[in-house]
């Protein structure tokens, strides 16, 4: 029988479903293990969130439900809990009650089970370096639970076996003072300059962490814990401020660039932090709801926190095909304890932590969240730290060594002069490497294949560490640019040398022309720019307006129409020629999207683009007196940085100087007009034709 009359004002109990089934008529067929294994059979095809088993004769206390419940919800590692119970003897007068003798400890069940065998499995044991405090006889490490260890296999081993990813830690300071860190007071973090600081370094200075070069839709996301649900709470109200201006911290532009909503963020703790009796969380989650929903077209309440969260979580892992789109994407949730143990999110990248130091044993399940394997670009699990940096390292230190076997030289990325280094050399050997003048390129046809790849894996491995290095918050851009001579037009010159020289290698492997050291020919440039790879996902919004196949017109957002037309804007301001031709399109597949149905807006993007290109050739080929055909082939085949261009010879045959001449009225005389015909294709190709084609 179960019985519950007035549940309790804070009761968990009035927040879930309640299923009721009795089972009594098995003493013939199999008894008690029977029902309880018919139950269990049933409960496989109904979700619940507990079970919770009583005899039919049994009364329980009005708040037993309530307080398992609760311990339950607190307790996320146990699964199962159990009570005392009072025997009464109705049919024996004269015996009082007694309290059951149940085995209830690890000892008792061992003891009442004399011939079972226990074993278990945790990715964070607790060693006697951080054993729980005593209390009573409970065990206080997992060697005193379980006996010695079977077998181990560390984070260590986890890493080199391409399981999981090693660790960035960074170290922050958001102080400046004299005063020793250990005497500096816990208030000094819970003030508003200390906490735009924090957002700062998030909001403007994490780009890299969270992937902003991989464009829209694409980016990471990222946990911030603090220390107490007050904090979280005020983190999130001053997020919203710093989004709508109101504070000194602001939104960058380069971030708006990429992310103009940039950052989403909610909220998030367990249902028995949000008790009923403390209204400002009631109050405040009320708040945290009404955003969400008016966010993502959501309708939760505070009847179903548990919904809520359990969206965030999917909103947060995106292993549904649904967030893939940004405008179902969360950037940033901030919370206490939830989420830092067993929640998996492989395009989690990084975890920010605005607290003390955590136990070993937490620190490892909460850095966890971020190392899981997801693609190329995603290489490190980031950890930002963000109160006492020597307390913190120290206490990072110790639970990486405590839980990688003797040693965390495998499990943290390399130090910021170490990772320097590298790539100093990288840059030197891909440097040295280039031989020829740069304004007149390298002659790539005349340089053998295995030199050749030679230089592209050279290549490979600089733009390797160059991604690296940006992640650091030791890294100056001047500073790097003015010690290896380079600059954002030498890094583009080198890209341009890099698609040149695969492109040869190709067309020699089509040849059966191999050898050399080996390379990865689809190797994914870690340090590209962001607006080739925006330009897809543009594409793909626009696509999805047209969508329709057998069902009705899906509709863009108002947050994905509102990201097309800023893209463009800022396309405006570096492509002008292919913002014109986007917005062209994207204007009259507003007006008219029926029209493009069942057609694929790439396609038509790009045969408005190579119109435009034929005609840009065809008014040059007027204007100078050159062969149409002849330069389209040299357009087709140009390569940036080549020293000699495929169809130059046939272009310059072409050429018919005494048309020209006629036509012209100040004609320039013969060497002139084919040196000004060289310099202006390089100019058509590379300032006007290349610029409409930088998404292929």
């Amino acid at each position: 029988m179960l019985q519950q009359t007035k549940p309790a004002k804070s009761s968990r109990l009035t927040q879930l479903k309640i299923h009721v089934c009795r089972f009594s008529t098995f003493r013939k067929t199999g008894g008690e293990p029977f029902a309880c294994q018919f139950a269990m059979d049933m409960l496989k095809d109904v979700e619940v969130e507990y079970v919770a088993r009583m005899d039919s004769d049994d009364i329980c206390a009005l708040d037993r439900f309530e307080k398992q419940i609760q311990f339950l919800d607190s307790h996320p590692e146990i699964d199962i809990v159990g009570s005392q119970a009072t025997i009464f003897f109705d049919d024996q007068t004269g015996r009082e009650p007694v309290l059951s003798d149940l085995p209830l400890l690890d000892k008792d069940i061992k003891a009442f089970f004399p011939q079972s065998l226990w074993y278990g499995f945790t990715g964070t044991p607790i060693f006697k370096e951080n054993k729980r405090q005593q209390v009573g006889d409970l065990a206080q490490t997992t060697q005193q639970q379980y006996g010695d260890r079977l077998h181990e296999y560390t984070v260590k081993e986890a890493i080199h076996d391409g399981a999981v990813l090693g660790f960035k830690v960074d170290y922050r300071n958001t102080l400046i003072t004299d005063q020793a860190e250990e005497k500096i007071p816990d208030s000094v973090y819970e003030n508003e300059e200390h906490m735009l600081e924090v957002l700062g370094a998030i909001i403007n200075k994490s780009r890299q962490q969270l992937g902003f070069q991989k464009g829209v839709g694409k980016t990471y996301n990222a946990i911030l814990t603090v220390k107490s649900i007050p904090q979280a709470q005020a983190y999130y109200d001053l997020i919203k401020r710093v989004k709508a201006g109101q504070t000194r911290v602001k939104v960058s532009e380069r971030v708006k660039q990429v992310l103009p909503d940039f950052p989403k963020a909610t909220i998030t703790y367990s249902v028995t932090e949000n008790e009923e009796d403390s209204r400002a969380n009631q109050d405040h989650m009320k708040q945290v709801l009404e955003d969400y929903n008016q966010e993502f077209d959501t309708h939760f309440t505070m009847a179903d926190l548990r919904g809520f969260n359990t969206d965030v979580n999917n909103r947060l892992a995106r292993k549904q095909d649904k967030y893939l789109y940004r405008n179902e994407q969360l950037d940033l949730v901030i919370v206490v304890n939830r989420l830092l143990t067993g929640f998996d999110a492989p395009c989690l990248s990084t975890l920010f932590i605005d607290r003390k130091p955590m136990q070993p044993q937490d620190l490892i399940q909460a850095f966890s969240r971020t190392n899981r394997i997801f693609d190329s670009s995603k290489t490190y699990g980031h950890i930002i730290t963000f109160q006492k940096p020597l307390a913190f390292k120290e206490a990072v230190d110790n639970a990486l060594k405590l839980y990688s076997n003797g040693g965390e030289n495998d499990v943290l990325a390399p130090s910021w002069e170490e990772e320097k280094r590298n790539f100093l050399r990288s840059c030197s050997d891909f440097q040295n490497l280039i031989t020829d003048d740069p304004e007149e390129g390298l002659q790539i046809e005349q340089i053998t294949t295995p030199e050749l790849r030679k230089l592209a894996k050279a290549y490979q491995v600089f733009d390797k560490y160059l991604a690296s290095i940006r992640v650091y918050k030791e890294y100056d851009e001047e500073e790097i640019y003015a010690q290896t001579g380079l600059s954002a037009e030498e890094l583009e010159t080198y890209l341009g040398f890099y698609q040149n020289i695969l492109a040869e290698l190709k067309s020699r492997r089509d040849d059966g022309d191999e050898g050399g050291e080996p390379l990865d020919i689809h190797y994914e440039l870690e340090s590209i720019q962001v607006d080739e790879i925006n330009y897809a996902y543009i594409l793909t919004l626009i696509q999805s307006l047209i969508e329709q196949g057998q069902s009705q017109e899906k509709n863009l957002s108002a947050q994905d129409r509102e990201a097309v037309d800023t893209y463009i804007h800022s396309l405006e301001k570096t492509n002008p020629n292919l913002a014109h031709i986007i917005t062209e399109l994207w204007k009259e597949v507003l007006d008219k999207p029926e029209s493009y149905r069942g057609q694929s807006i790439a396609n038509i993007l790009n045969q408005m683009i190579e119109a435009v290109i034929q005609q840009h050739i065809q008014v040059f080929s007027k204007r100078w007196y050159v062969g149409e055909d002849e330069l389209r082939y040299y357009v087709e085949h140009y390569r940036k940085g080549a020293k000699k261009q495929l169809g130059e010879s046939q272009l310059t045959k072409s050429q018919r100087y005494q048309d020209y001449k006629i036509e012209v009225a100040d004609a320039l005389n013969p060497l002139l007009y084919k040196k000004q015909i060289k310099e202006a294709c390089k100019q058509l190709v590379e300032e006007v034709i290349e610029p409409l084609r930088v998404g292929r």
